[in-house]
């Protein structure tokens, strides 16, 4: 086996591990859900998210800035030169 093939081994054995610890943890979120929903008033739970998000879950997502903001910096800063 070359290094580039135990590379894709290796990757893949924890890409494995770690999708199968994440569906663990969203089955016991699914049956937490279900478990609470008869507890709980109507339209408190709306999602498995209301009750816990997972890291892996959030949005990374990263508000861009408006024209105005980048017009300002502009003239604050002055051109970026890569």
């Amino acid at each position: 086996m070359s290094l580039n093939e135990f590379k894709s081994t290796q990757r893949g054995f924890f890409e494995k591990k770690k999708q199968e610890y994440q569906a663990k943890w969203e089955r016991a979120r699914f049956i937490a859900f279900y478990g609470l929903q008869p507890h709980l008033k109507r339209g408190r739970l709306r999602s498995f998210k209301d009750l816990i998000q997972f890291d892996w879950e959030k949005n990374d997502d990263v508000e861009l800035p408006t024209r105005e903001e980048m017009e300002a910096f502009r003239k604050r800063y002055g051109e970026i030169k890569s």
